[in-house]
């Protein structure tokens, strides 16, 4: 999945994106493989950050 990951960031860059947030959880589940119901995620060209509720400090 790093590599999904990575390909978007590229894409930020050449686009002149700071930042991408992703709301819709199969695009979540397709880019990090979090299954939970509910969260967000915000792709930066140097990054990325899950955002989701407390019950999912972790997820194997």
């Amino acid at each position: 999945m790093t590599g999904r990951m990575e390909r978007l960031q590229a894409l930020l860059a050449t686009q002149r994106l700071e930042a991408l947030l992703v709301g819709a959880l199969p695009n979540i589940r397709y880019g990090t493989g979090f299954a939970g119901p509910a969260g967000y995620l915000v792709v930066r060209q140097d990054g990325a950050t899950l955002y989701v509720d407390g019950r999912y400090g972790y997820q194997p």
